[in-house]
């Protein structure tokens, strides 16, 4: 035996009746009684949200912080791997232009006072420059290699006699080298110049 919708709301409208005043008493003490189940249900639920809410809070202030000191760990190490490299290219930019300006001042010596340059100091010279040439390759970038090359493979070429000793040639081309020094090391990108009367 089937009993449809409409047969349904016949009975329950049939029990209403029945109950008269007593249904409609009944009816509004279940749905009181239906309310304050609801808030206390609800009641528990906020509770329980807001717990896990604030736990959630707490895991997440928690992961933030070690991530935070995680990424402060790093950036700390890659400044010290940056700044290691910075110092160690300019201690090898120095060690070139020491070499440049002790082969120089022998050029000057020899060249304008006719004083004879040591054999030894060649010797000096070339163990010198092979060391810094090493060096600057493993941190300098080819255009400071190639204008070290420029200014190295003219002294040399002075030095073997293939070259005429011209201060004009040889200051243009350390200055060339400097420029591509200073941009590499970004101390300042602007090309210097030689301004003076010699």
């Amino acid at each position: 035996m089937t009993v449809t919708v409409l047969e349904l709301a016949e009975l329950s409208g049939a029990v209403l009746v029945a109950l008269g005043g007593g249904g409609a008493i009944v009816a509004g003490l279940s749905s009181w009684l239906g309310k304050v189940w609801a808030e206390r249900l609800m009641g528990k639920e906020r509770i329980a949200h807001d717990q896990a809410l604030t736990a959630l809070r707490a895991k997440l202030d928690r992961d933030n912080q070690q991530s935070l000191e995680g990424l402060r760990t790093e950036l700390d190490l890659l400044k010290q791997k940056h700044m290691k490299g910075f110092h160690d290219r300019i201690a090898t930019y120095r060690l070139a232009v020491d070499i440049v300006a002790e082969l120089l001042a022998d050029f000057d010596q020899h060249f304008h006072f006719k004083q004879q340059i040591a054999p030894e100091k060649f010797d000096a010279f070339n163990r010198s420059r092979l060391k810094a040439y090493g060096y600057m390759a493993m941190l300098a970038p080819q255009t400071v290699m190639d204008a070290h090359n420029n200014l190295f493979d003219h002294l040399m070429l002075i030095w073997g006699g293939k070259a005429q000793y011209e201060w004009s040639i040889v200051r243009s081309l350390a200055i060339a080298l400097l420029n591509e020094i200073r941009k590499d090391l970004g101390i300042d990108v602007s090309p210097i110049q030689y301004n003076g009367k010699l």
